[in-house]
Protein backbone atom coordinates (compact mmCIF):
# COMPACT_ATOMS: atom_id res chain seq x y z
CA UNK A 1 0.00 0.00 0.00
CA UNK A 2 1.14 3.60 -0.83
CA UNK A 3 0.27 5.00 2.34
CA UNK A 4 2.16 2.17 4.48
CA UNK A 5 6.10 3.41 2.60
CA UNK A 6 7.80 6.85 2.70
CA UNK A 7 9.98 7.95 -0.12
CA UNK A 8 13.18 9.81 1.31
CA UNK A 9 15.44 11.77 -0.48
CA UNK A 10 19.19 12.42 1.23
CA UNK A 11 20.48 15.52 0.64
CA UNK A 12 23.39 17.72 1.08
CA UNK A 13 22.32 21.19 -0.59
CA UNK A 14 25.26 23.71 -0.21
CA UNK A 15 24.93 25.33 -3.94
CA UNK A 16 23.28 25.96 -7.24
CA UNK A 17 24.10 23.08 -8.65
CA UNK A 18 22.99 20.50 -5.72
CA UNK A 19 19.93 22.30 -5.70
CA UNK A 20 18.88 21.79 -9.36
CA UNK A 21 19.53 18.02 -8.93
CA UNK A 22 17.63 17.72 -5.99
CA UNK A 23 15.20 19.48 -7.58
CA UNK A 24 15.11 17.29 -10.60
CA UNK A 25 14.62 14.43 -8.86
CA UNK A 26 12.44 15.05 -6.37
CA UNK A 27 10.21 16.03 -9.66
CA UNK A 28 11.09 12.76 -11.08
CA UNK A 29 9.40 11.43 -7.86
CA UNK A 30 6.43 13.37 -7.85
CA UNK A 31 5.56 12.83 -11.47
CA UNK A 32 6.02 9.26 -11.77
CA UNK A 33 5.44 8.02 -8.46
CA UNK A 34 2.99 10.23 -7.56
CA UNK A 35 0.55 8.24 -4.73
CA UNK A 36 3.85 8.08 -2.31
CA UNK A 37 4.62 11.04 -0.35
CA UNK A 38 8.54 12.36 -0.14
CA UNK A 39 10.50 13.21 3.21
CA UNK A 40 13.66 15.54 2.07
CA UNK A 41 16.36 15.43 4.49
CA UNK A 42 19.00 18.30 4.07
CA UNK A 43 21.99 18.04 5.60
CA UNK A 44 22.96 22.02 4.82
CA UNK A 45 21.93 24.75 6.36
CA UNK A 46 20.67 26.36 3.11
CA UNK A 47 17.00 24.83 1.93
CA UNK A 48 17.08 27.11 -1.65
CA UNK A 49 13.04 26.64 -0.74
CA UNK A 50 13.24 22.69 -1.55
CA UNK A 51 10.83 22.13 1.33
CA UNK A 52 8.12 23.68 -0.82
CA UNK A 53 8.33 20.89 -3.62
CA UNK A 54 8.06 18.19 -0.62
CA UNK A 55 5.50 16.72 1.84
CA UNK A 56 7.91 16.50 4.65
CA UNK A 57 11.32 18.56 5.71
CA UNK A 58 13.89 18.04 7.79
CA UNK A 59 17.25 19.88 8.47
CA UNK A 60 19.97 18.47 9.97
CA UNK A 61 22.81 20.76 9.70
CA UNK A 62 25.15 19.47 12.35
CA UNK A 63 27.42 16.80 10.10
CA UNK A 64 30.53 16.42 10.60
CA UNK A 65 33.31 14.69 8.82
CA UNK A 66 34.97 11.64 10.92
CA UNK A 67 38.30 12.35 11.05
CA UNK A 68 41.71 9.71 11.55
CA UNK A 69 40.97 6.80 13.11
CA UNK A 70 42.00 6.22 16.70
CA UNK A 71 45.05 4.20 17.21
CA UNK A 72 43.61 1.61 19.01
CA UNK A 73 41.61 0.82 15.75
CA UNK A 74 44.25 1.31 13.45
CA UNK A 75 45.68 -1.71 15.69
CA UNK A 76 45.07 -4.07 13.41
CA UNK A 77 41.24 -3.64 12.94
CA UNK A 78 40.53 -0.38 10.80
CA UNK A 79 39.60 -1.51 7.31
CA UNK A 80 41.83 0.55 5.31
CA UNK A 81 39.94 1.85 2.11
CA UNK A 82 41.35 0.46 -1.04
CA UNK A 83 40.32 -0.05 -4.38
CA UNK A 84 41.78 -2.46 -7.07
CA UNK A 85 41.70 -3.27 -10.54
CA UNK A 86 42.30 -6.90 -11.34
CA UNK A 87 44.11 -7.65 -14.90
CA UNK A 88 45.32 -10.87 -16.34
CA UNK A 89 49.03 -10.75 -14.75
CA UNK A 90 47.45 -9.72 -11.10
CA UNK A 91 45.63 -7.14 -9.44
CA UNK A 92 47.07 -3.37 -8.83
CA UNK A 93 46.05 -2.51 -5.06
CA UNK A 94 45.39 0.97 -4.49
CA UNK A 95 45.55 1.72 -1.11
CA UNK A 96 43.75 5.36 0.02
CA UNK A 97 44.44 7.64 2.55
CA UNK A 98 42.57 7.53 5.83
CA UNK A 99 41.42 10.81 5.61
CA UNK A 100 40.09 12.65 2.50
CA UNK A 101 38.15 9.23 1.94
CA UNK A 102 34.48 8.79 2.91
CA UNK A 103 35.02 11.19 5.85
CA UNK A 104 31.44 12.00 5.52
CA UNK A 105 29.99 8.48 6.27
CA UNK A 106 28.54 9.58 9.76
CA UNK A 107 26.24 12.03 7.90
CA UNK A 108 24.97 9.26 5.71
CA UNK A 109 24.31 7.02 8.70
CA UNK A 110 22.59 9.93 10.72
CA UNK A 111 20.26 10.30 7.14
CA UNK A 112 19.18 6.70 7.49
CA UNK A 113 18.50 6.22 11.49
CA UNK A 114 16.53 9.80 10.72
CA UNK A 115 14.23 8.93 8.13
CA UNK A 116 13.63 5.90 9.95
CA UNK A 117 12.32 7.34 13.48
CA UNK A 118 10.58 10.19 11.15
CA UNK A 119 9.28 7.77 8.97
CA UNK A 120 7.82 5.90 12.14
CA UNK A 121 6.89 8.69 14.14
CA UNK A 122 4.68 9.99 10.49
CA UNK A 123 3.04 6.69 10.81
CA UNK A 124 4.80 4.56 7.69
CA UNK A 125 6.67 1.20 7.72
CA UNK A 126 8.82 1.46 5.12
CA UNK A 127 11.20 3.53 3.92
CA UNK A 128 12.62 3.96 0.35
CA UNK A 129 15.17 6.46 0.22
CA UNK A 130 17.06 8.02 -2.82
CA UNK A 131 20.40 10.34 -2.62
CA UNK A 132 19.65 13.76 -3.97
CA UNK A 133 22.01 13.58 -6.45
CA UNK A 134 20.42 10.44 -8.82
CA UNK A 135 18.69 10.98 -12.36
CA UNK A 136 16.70 7.72 -13.06
CA UNK A 137 15.76 6.16 -16.29
CA UNK A 138 12.10 6.12 -16.06
CA UNK A 139 12.14 2.13 -17.43
CA UNK A 140 14.36 1.41 -14.33
CA UNK A 141 12.28 3.54 -12.12
CA UNK A 142 8.97 1.91 -12.74
CA UNK A 143 10.61 -1.56 -12.17
CA UNK A 144 12.08 -0.51 -8.53
CA UNK A 145 8.35 0.22 -8.19
CA UNK A 146 7.23 -2.99 -8.69
CA UNK A 147 8.99 -3.88 -5.29
CA UNK A 148 6.97 -1.44 -3.05
CA UNK A 149 4.15 -3.27 -2.15
CA UNK A 150 5.56 -6.57 -1.88
CA UNK A 151 6.78 -8.38 1.68
CA UNK A 152 10.26 -7.17 3.01
CA UNK A 153 11.66 -6.14 5.43
CA UNK A 154 14.50 -4.77 3.33
CA UNK A 155 15.35 -4.03 0.20
CA UNK A 156 18.90 -3.42 -0.85
CA UNK A 157 20.77 -3.44 -4.26
CA UNK A 158 24.48 -4.41 -5.53
CA UNK A 159 24.91 -7.02 -3.10
CA UNK A 160 28.80 -8.25 -3.26
CA UNK A 161 32.02 -8.88 -1.62
CA UNK A 162 34.83 -6.83 -3.21
CA UNK A 163 38.17 -7.39 -2.43
CA UNK A 164 40.85 -10.64 -1.10
CA UNK A 165 41.66 -8.00 2.06
CA UNK A 166 37.49 -8.12 3.05
CA UNK A 167 36.93 -10.45 6.30
CA UNK A 168 35.11 -13.44 4.94
CA UNK A 169 31.88 -12.54 6.64
CA UNK A 170 32.15 -8.60 5.22
CA UNK A 171 29.70 -7.59 1.91
CA UNK A 172 28.97 -4.57 0.67
CA UNK A 173 25.92 -2.83 -0.51
CA UNK A 174 24.84 0.32 -2.71
CA UNK A 175 23.24 2.82 -0.81
CA UNK A 176 22.05 5.22 -3.81
CA UNK A 177 18.51 3.56 -3.67
CA UNK A 178 17.32 0.90 -0.59
CA UNK A 179 14.72 0.49 1.33
CA UNK A 180 13.89 -1.12 4.84
CA UNK A 181 11.51 -1.10 7.54
CA UNK A 182 11.75 1.84 10.22
CA UNK A 183 12.02 -0.58 12.68
CA UNK A 184 15.36 -1.63 11.08
CA UNK A 185 17.29 0.89 13.44
CA UNK A 186 15.71 0.44 16.42
CA UNK A 187 17.59 0.55 19.04
CA UNK A 188 20.60 2.83 16.76
CA UNK A 189 21.35 6.47 17.40
CA UNK A 190 22.66 9.04 15.63
CA UNK A 191 26.71 9.68 15.92
CA UNK A 192 27.54 13.22 16.90
CA UNK A 193 31.00 12.70 17.08
CA UNK A 194 33.93 11.17 16.07
CA UNK A 195 33.71 8.57 19.01
CA UNK A 196 30.15 8.25 18.62
CA UNK A 197 31.18 6.76 15.20
CA UNK A 198 33.99 4.70 16.43
CA UNK A 199 32.11 3.47 19.31
CA UNK A 200 29.15 2.37 16.65
CA UNK A 201 32.01 0.71 14.56
CA UNK A 202 32.97 -1.22 18.08
CA UNK A 203 29.06 -2.40 18.52
CA UNK A 204 29.03 -3.53 14.36
CA UNK A 205 32.64 -5.18 14.62
CA UNK A 206 33.00 -3.27 11.26
CA UNK A 207 35.89 -0.39 11.92
CA UNK A 208 36.02 1.51 8.61
CA UNK A 209 34.16 4.22 7.10
CA UNK A 210 32.41 2.81 3.68
CA UNK A 211 28.57 3.19 4.44
CA UNK A 212 28.20 0.52 1.82
CA UNK A 213 29.35 -1.87 4.37
CA UNK A 214 27.89 -0.28 7.64
CA UNK A 215 24.38 -0.76 6.21
CA UNK A 216 24.20 -4.68 5.82
CA UNK A 217 26.35 -4.38 9.36
CA UNK A 218 23.27 -3.01 11.20
CA UNK A 219 20.75 -5.23 8.95
CA UNK A 220 22.93 -8.44 10.71
CA UNK A 221 23.44 -7.26 13.93
CA UNK A 222 19.64 -6.86 13.93
CA UNK A 223 19.05 -10.35 12.57
CA UNK A 224 21.04 -11.70 15.19
CA UNK A 225 18.38 -10.81 17.92
CA UNK A 226 14.85 -10.88 15.48
CA UNK A 227 15.71 -12.69 11.90
CA UNK A 228 14.84 -10.26 8.90
CA UNK A 229 13.73 -11.21 5.34
CA UNK A 230 13.81 -9.34 2.97
CA UNK A 231 15.40 -8.60 -1.21
CA UNK A 232 18.73 -8.87 -2.19
CA UNK A 233 20.35 -8.03 -5.99
CA UNK A 234 23.51 -8.81 -6.01
CA UNK A 235 26.45 -7.05 -8.73
CA UNK A 236 26.87 -4.01 -9.06
CA UNK A 237 23.79 -1.15 -9.57
CA UNK A 238 25.13 -0.49 -13.37
CA UNK A 239 24.60 -3.87 -14.19
CA UNK A 240 20.89 -3.64 -13.08
CA UNK A 241 19.99 -0.44 -13.85
CA UNK A 242 22.36 0.86 -16.79
CA UNK A 243 20.69 3.66 -17.68
CA UNK A 244 19.77 5.35 -14.47
CA UNK A 245 22.31 8.16 -13.22
CA UNK A 246 23.66 7.90 -9.61
CA UNK A 247 26.12 9.91 -8.01
CA UNK A 248 26.15 12.84 -10.56
CA UNK A 249 27.58 15.62 -8.45
CA UNK A 250 30.60 14.18 -7.10
CA UNK A 251 32.63 16.75 -5.26
CA UNK A 252 36.94 16.77 -5.49
CA UNK A 253 39.04 15.17 -3.35
CA UNK A 254 40.61 11.77 -2.72
CA UNK A 255 37.88 9.84 -3.80
CA UNK A 256 37.20 11.28 -7.31
CA UNK A 257 41.10 11.72 -7.73
CA UNK A 258 41.87 8.24 -6.64
CA UNK A 259 42.83 6.96 -10.43
CA UNK A 260 44.87 10.42 -11.00
CA UNK A 261 48.42 10.54 -11.25
CA UNK A 262 49.15 7.61 -14.17
CA UNK A 263 50.83 5.58 -14.20
CA UNK A 264 50.44 4.84 -10.43
CA UNK A 265 53.95 3.56 -8.97
CA UNK A 266 53.57 0.14 -7.57
CA UNK A 267 55.92 -1.48 -5.04
CA UNK A 268 55.91 -5.30 -6.34
CA UNK A 269 54.85 -8.79 -4.57
CA UNK A 270 54.40 -12.62 -5.88
CA UNK A 271 52.05 -13.55 -3.20
CA UNK A 272 49.46 -12.02 -1.12
CA UNK A 273 51.70 -12.83 2.14
CA UNK A 274 54.42 -11.18 0.71
CA UNK A 275 54.78 -7.34 1.43
CA UNK A 276 56.72 -5.98 -1.57
CA UNK A 277 60.49 -7.06 -3.47
CA UNK A 278 62.54 -4.18 -2.32
CA UNK A 279 64.75 -3.96 -6.20
CA UNK A 280 61.38 -3.96 -8.46
CA UNK A 281 58.77 -1.71 -9.36
CA UNK A 282 55.75 -1.51 -12.14
CA UNK A 283 54.43 1.02 -13.49
CA UNK A 284 50.26 1.10 -13.78
CA UNK A 285 48.53 2.59 -16.80
CA UNK A 286 44.74 2.45 -16.05
CA UNK A 287 42.11 5.03 -17.24
CA UNK A 288 38.87 4.98 -15.07
CA UNK A 289 37.41 7.50 -17.13
CA UNK A 290 34.85 8.72 -20.18
CA UNK A 291 37.49 9.65 -22.84
CA UNK A 292 40.97 8.94 -24.24
CA UNK A 293 43.82 9.25 -21.34
CA UNK A 294 46.80 10.32 -23.01
CA UNK A 295 50.04 9.73 -21.00
CA UNK A 296 53.94 10.25 -21.44
CA UNK A 297 55.95 8.75 -19.01
CA UNK A 298 60.00 9.99 -18.75
CA UNK A 299 62.32 7.69 -16.28
CA UNK A 300 65.67 9.95 -15.69
CA UNK A 301 68.52 7.86 -13.88
CA UNK A 302 70.53 10.87 -12.84
CA UNK A 303 70.37 13.05 -15.98
CA UNK A 304 70.27 10.69 -18.40
CA UNK A 305 66.73 9.34 -20.21
CA UNK A 306 66.65 5.57 -19.15
CA UNK A 307 62.54 4.77 -20.60
CA UNK A 308 60.72 7.33 -22.79
CA UNK A 309 57.18 5.88 -23.46
CA UNK A 310 53.69 7.54 -24.67
CA UNK A 311 50.27 5.82 -24.90
CA UNK A 312 46.41 6.88 -25.74
CA UNK A 313 44.10 5.02 -23.41
CA UNK A 314 40.91 3.76 -24.30
CA UNK A 315 38.72 4.25 -21.04
CA UNK A 316 38.75 0.93 -18.99
CA UNK A 317 41.82 0.16 -20.18
CA UNK A 318 45.13 -0.24 -19.10
CA UNK A 319 49.02 -1.34 -19.14
CA UNK A 320 51.83 -2.41 -17.28
CA UNK A 321 55.35 -2.34 -17.05
CA UNK A 322 57.59 -3.67 -14.74
CA UNK A 323 61.07 -2.49 -13.73
CA UNK A 324 64.27 -3.25 -11.81
CA UNK A 325 65.15 -0.94 -9.02
CA UNK A 326 68.84 -0.98 -7.82
CA UNK A 327 68.95 2.99 -7.55
CA UNK A 328 66.75 6.35 -7.20
CA UNK A 329 65.03 6.97 -10.07
CA UNK A 330 62.95 10.18 -11.24
CA UNK A 331 59.83 9.67 -12.62
CA UNK A 332 58.47 12.68 -14.97
CA UNK A 333 54.41 12.13 -15.78
CA UNK A 334 52.18 14.15 -18.24
CA UNK A 335 48.71 13.07 -18.04
CA UNK A 336 46.24 14.81 -20.82
CA UNK A 337 42.28 14.14 -20.27
CA UNK A 338 39.91 16.34 -22.38
CA UNK A 339 42.43 19.20 -23.17
CA UNK A 340 43.45 19.66 -19.58
CA UNK A 341 47.30 18.84 -19.05
CA UNK A 342 48.77 17.88 -15.39
CA UNK A 343 52.06 16.76 -14.88
CA UNK A 344 53.73 14.96 -11.84
CA UNK A 345 57.25 13.94 -10.46
CA UNK A 346 58.17 11.45 -8.50
CA UNK A 347 61.08 9.66 -6.71
CA UNK A 348 61.34 5.67 -6.53
CA UNK A 349 64.72 4.29 -4.64
CA UNK A 350 64.68 0.49 -3.45
CA UNK A 351 64.83 2.53 0.12
CA UNK A 352 61.55 4.87 -0.23
CA UNK A 353 59.75 2.18 -2.68
CA UNK A 354 57.72 0.39 0.39
CA UNK A 355 56.06 3.74 1.21
CA UNK A 356 54.03 3.63 -2.19
CA UNK A 357 50.31 3.72 -1.29
CA UNK A 358 49.95 1.02 -4.09
CA UNK A 359 50.58 -2.21 -4.86
CA UNK A 360 51.10 -4.81 -8.28
CA UNK A 361 50.48 -8.38 -6.90
CA UNK A 362 51.50 -10.46 -9.69
CA UNK A 363 49.07 -14.01 -10.15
Amino acid sequence: MANNLLLVVDSYISDNTRAEACSNLITQLRTYLPEYEILLINKSNNSFDLEKKVDYYFNYGKSFLVGYPPERILDGRYEAPYVYVGTGAGTCENWLPFVGIHDHVAGIYNSFVLSANIAKTLGYNKVFKVEFDTVFDIEELLEIKNDFPKEWDYLFYGKRKEGQWAKPWHYLIDVHICGYLVNLFDGFNIVKNDDEFWQLCDRLEYWGKWIEYIIPHVLEYQNQKSPLSGIYYEGHWHEKFPKTQFDIINGAGGWTEKWKNIPKVCKVSYSAEEDYIPNEYTLFYWNDKENNLEVSVKIYNQDEVIHNFHINLAPNCYFLEKFPLNNELTIEKTNIYNGTIETYTEIVSPENIGKFNTRFLYN
